[in-house]
């Protein structure tokens, strides 16, 4: 008898893997999610001050990954994923608590696998204007609460 896996039901695995690694804040195993080569895009404006945007190689996005320490409390929930074959596209709620602060967006990403099931091509959709927002909050609250950012 041989077991034949549907492409969708190993890139769901890989994906929802993937986004529990970054909940996590357990950075260390993604770069070993990606092909040679695969790139992160973000929404956004770099010409804007603080805020990043465009594509960038995957391995050079991983490390702004770890800003994220910025929260006493993190996660990313999966709140719903549509997958065909090697794509998939996973909507998430994104949540960090620090201090007086309870932060919430709502983002997507995109993923492209290849035969591998490895990520060729992530893109990341957020609400640009709550993570603006967070940033000056951060910049502003810097002096008065036990925050430090991590690049």
């Amino acid at each position: 008898m041989v077991a034949i896996c549907n492409p969708s039901t190993k890139t769901l695995a890989t994906v929802a893997k993937f986004v529990g690694y970054i909940s996590s804040r357990n950075y260390q195993p993604l770069a070993g999610f990606f092909a040679p080569n695969a790139t992160w895009f973000t929404l956004g404006d770099p010409t804007f001050p603080n805020d990043i945007g465009g594509t960038v190689l995957a391995v050079e996005y991983l490390k702004t990954l770890p800003s994220a320490a910025v929260f006493d409390s993190y996660s990313i929930d999966i709140q719903n994923t549509v997958v065909e074959g090697y794509s998939a596209n996973v909507e998430v709620r994104i949540t960090g608590d620090l201090d007086t602060l309870h932060w919430v967006n709502n983002a997507s990403y995109t993923f492209r696998l290849d035969n591998n099931f490895k990520i060729t091509q992530l893109d990341f959709y957020t609400d640009r204007i709550a993570v603006n927002w967070l940033v000056k909050w951060l910049t502003d609250h810097a002096n008065s609460v036990s925050w430090r950012y991590v690049s």
